[in-house]
């Protein structure tokens, strides 16, 4: 009798559990199903501080705007599986606006789908293709613009390689791309020996902010008009003068409203005084010399040239560049200044400063058999690195000229070392002067450690805390220790 009772109370006792563990299973199973339903903004966390699986505000703002549907098409890899990165942000992407539609494509198993797009696919592995539904108008992000290394180097001169992650700033001018209806177009001036844009890093920022950067350089030389569409010029290191009728060109551009970024800088061993009246005609002057930062919270913190390797004072309150987020480079620059003569329709705008404490290491003027030589001269009040200078010379329409006296300053190496800061200037520039309202630009993510060159300053300081303060403060509760108990016993 007992051993059914014992039995009766088992099955009842296991019933039960059976029942509670359904009913648990069941919970579980809409609770996952109601998570699923909800977008990826409100189920996914990142940790850490670059964010790498979600997008910034300012993307989140931008894709409120949208009015055209657009399609995401995520490309996987040849076994079928998604960049993990990517495929976080672009589910982001279409829970930030109602207009955006992901759909995720097996490269092994939509032959039609790379057909259409044009795709190869090798290259296209764990690609993204952004289109207007309704234009048909596309644009293919390719992986290695979202994850690629760069070169850099250390304070030592050694060379290492960094990791980056875009993926969200390339999906964003995507699908700016495909929503507008004009594009800012840029020039680079050419017939004077430039350094060909190519050669830099820029032609992508471009690409990457909307602006197109036209294939066929501008060359003036040949008595040609500058083209209608022209919003900016830029003329890159020349190593040879603009001639008379080039000069006549230019001004007659500037006059009409036309926008010019000068990158150069001049020891006094060119003849450019062509260039120069072109600056001069936009109230800016260059100074022929090179400057030597005293200032150790102005310079590159090591090395034999460190002294040339400048690290301005950055404007923060223009918005041109009030968004950096890392330091500029100036490597062997000479001084921007404002004209001695200038018409009152000037406005300037100081981006680059140096401190108050430098010199100015000028050439001096010899015969050409004689051995060049240089002298240099103190200052005591700051010089500026790059002006831009606004002049409507009377008229209506505004030109804007920009100038930075620094003839490596979109290197590779150098705008590197910035973290894409010394670019950033320049299409941030473009931005101001050509009155885009867009703001989708983002900031290419590291994904390795961030590391940012310290000035010589922070460099002693630095030392001074691990090498110097942090063994004292050890050795010191060591010593008080000891006495406290020798005291004690």
């Amino acid at each position: 009798m007992n051993k059914k009772i014992n039995r009766s109370i088992q099955f009842k006792n296991g019933s039960y559990s059976f029942v509670i563990t359904v009913l648990v299973i069941a919970v579980i199973v809409v609770v996952n199903l109601l998570v699923n339903a909800l977008p990826a903004s409100k189920t996914t966390f990142s940790i850490s501080d670059t964010d790498y699986y979600s997008i910034t505000d300012k993307t989140k703002s931008f894709l409120k705007g949208i009015n055209n549907e657009v399609n995401i098409y995520l490309l996987s890899n040849e076994s079928g599986t998604f960049e993990e990165y990517t495929e976080a942000v672009c589910k982001e992407f279409a829970s930030g606006s109602k207009k955006i539609k992901l759909n995720k494509i097996d490269m092994a198993t939509e032959p039609a789908f790379m057909a259409k797009y044009k795709l190869n696919d090798t290259k296209a592995a764990m690609s993204v293709v952004v289109e207007n539904k309704t234009t048909g108008k596309y644009r293919v992000v390719p992986y290695n613009s979202m994850v690629f290394k760069t070169d850099k180097y250390d304070e030592s001169g050694n060379s290492y390689s960094s990791w980056n992650y875009d993926g969200e700033g390339q999906i964003a001018s995507a699908v700016n791309y495909v929503t507008s209806e004009t594009a800012v177009k840029v020039y680079e001036l050419t017939g004077h020996n430039e350094i060909l844009l190519s050669g830099t890093t820029l032609p992508q920022a471009l690409a990457k902010s909307n602006y197109e950067l036209c294939d066929t350089p501008l060359d003036l030389t040949k008595g040609n008009d500058v083209p209608d569409d022209c919003d900016v010029i830029i003329i890159h290191v020349p190593t040879k003068d603009i001639s008379d009728s080039e000069l006549a060109i230019l001004k007659n551009y500037c006059k009409n409203g036309g926008n010019i970024i000068v990158i150069f800088n001049n020891l006094g061993d060119i003849d450019v005084s062509n260039l120069y009246s072109l600056i001069n005609y936009n109230g800016i002057k260059l100074v022929d010399g090179l400057i030597i930062e005293k200032d150790d919270n102005y310079h590159y913190a090591s090395g034999t040239a460190s002294q040339y390797i400048l690290m301005p004072s950055v404007n923060n309150r223009h918005e041109i560049t009030k968004s950096l987020k890392n330091s500029v480079a100036c490597l062997y620059s000479s001084a921007v200044k404002k004209c001695d003569t200038t018409e009152s329709t000037v406005n300037y705008i100081d981006l680059l400063s140096t401190s108050s404490d430098y010199q100015i290491a000028y050439a001096e003027k010899k015969d050409e058999d004689s051995e060049s030589k240089t002298y240099t001269v103190d200052y005591t009040e700051p010089t500026q690195l790059a002006v831009l200078a606004t002049n409507d010379f009377g008229g209506v329409k505004t030109s804007s000229t920009l100038v930075i006296g620094c003839s490596y300053f979109l290197q590779k190496v150098v705008d590197d070392s910035t973290l894409n800061s010394n670019i950033s200037i320049i299409t941030n520039t473009i931005k101001y002067v050509a009155g885009d309202d867009s703001d989708i630009y983002v900031e290419v993510k590291t994904l390795e450690e961030k590391s940012n060159h310290p000035t010589k300053s922070q460099s002693t300081m630095l030392i001074i805390i691990y090498i110097g303060l942090i063994p004292f403060i050890f050795i010191l509760t060591g010593v008080c220790n000891y006495i406290l108990r020798q005291i004690k016993g």
